[in-house]
Order: structure tokens, then C-alpha cells, then sequence
């Protein structure tokens, strides 16, 4: 039988090992009970708030234009997805289907403008995520698409986890 000296010798391996874990706690990485916890995003620039504000509103005008969601869900979060099928999108915003002759227009020209929050975002921990939330309006006639966009960190990028949308004179 082996002693306890003989059972554990360190070597160059173990030595890296230790090294690395070293490094990694000290770089801002968290180990819990074996699982990855991410770090806190970084706060967009304010060029990638505008963009991603945007290319939400995109989506959503391409979704009210045909009737078909897809696009908006398959870019959006897996929470997103889950709780709205692209049929109860449709039936959600229907009355927008409805009037899309006057409201998409509205829409796509407000990618020309630069979006106008009500309030500055942050980035909020909720549970194990990190979700941000934009609030605001673009400044379109002759209507303003007012516009409430819940984001969460999914994959290391920003993905859609809730979208209100309503127009006001």
C-alpha cells in the first residue's frame, strides 16, 4: 500500500491547474457549486443602445407588414419564445395588422431618428440574469411610436424578452 506522500505528489499539472483557477477568480470569473455565473455585462454604447432599439423596431414593423413574427422570435430570447408563439404575436397585435398601411411607414422611418428615452438604462440583476429595459418614443409623424423593450443576456449578447408598442399623436 502507498503512503499518503506517495498518493499525491504535485506535479507541473496540478501546478497549471491551481495556476489557472487562480487566474480565472482573479479576472472576475465566479465558480458556484461547479457552475459558470458570468460576469455582468458591459453597458452598451449608446450607438448599440440606438441599434438595438432599432433593429427591435425592424423587426416588429416587418412582423406587423406580413402577419408573420418569425423573424422578431427567432432573435429574441429563449423566454420570448417560449411564452409567445408567432400565432399569438398575431393575434396579439392584430389590431396594428390592421392598420399597418399607416404604421409601418411610422415605423420604418423611425430608423432615420435616433431613439428618445423616457429613462436611462441599466442593467438590472434578476435572479441569475442580467436584463436591461428601454422606455421611450421616436419623435415620427404624425403619430410617435411609444415603445417598452425588455432585453435579457442570453448567449453574450443582448436578446428580446418582452416588446410593448403603442402609437400616440
Amino acid at each position: 500500500m502507498k503512503n499518503n506522500s506517495e498518493i499525491y505528489k504535485p506535479n507541473k499539472l496540478n501546478l497549471l491547474i491551481a495556476t489557472f483557477l487562480l487566474l480565472a477568480i482573479n479576472l472576475g470569473c465566479n465558480f458556484s457549486c461547479g457552475n459558470f455565473v458570468p460576469s455582468k455585462p458591459d453597458m452598451p454604447s449608446t450607438e448599440q443602445q440606438n441599434v438595438l432599439v432599432k433593429q427591435t423596431l425592424k423587426e416588429f414593423a416587418k412582423g406587423i407588414e406580413s402577419g408573420d413574427f418569425s423573424s422578431l422570435r427567432s432573435s429574441a430570447s429563449k423566454e420570448f419564445q417560449s411564452a409567445a408563439s408567432a400565432d399569438k404575436l398575431k393575434s396579439a397585435f392584430g389590431g396594428m395588422i390592421d392598420k399597418k398601411g399607416v404604421l409601418v411607414p411610422i415605423m420604418q422611418s423611425a430608423d432615420s431618428k435616433t431613439p428618445q428615452f423616457s429613462a436611462p438604462p441599466s442593467i438590472n440583476e434578476e435572479g441569475s440574469n442580467y436584463t436591461m429595459q428601454y422606455t421611450g418614443s421616436f419623435l415620427t409623424d404624425p403619430f410617435k411610436p411609444y415603445f417598452d423593450f425588455k432585453y435579457i443576456w442570453q448567449d453574450s449578447q443582448w436578446k428580446l424578452l418582452s416588446i410593448e408598442v403603442e402609437f400616440k399623436p
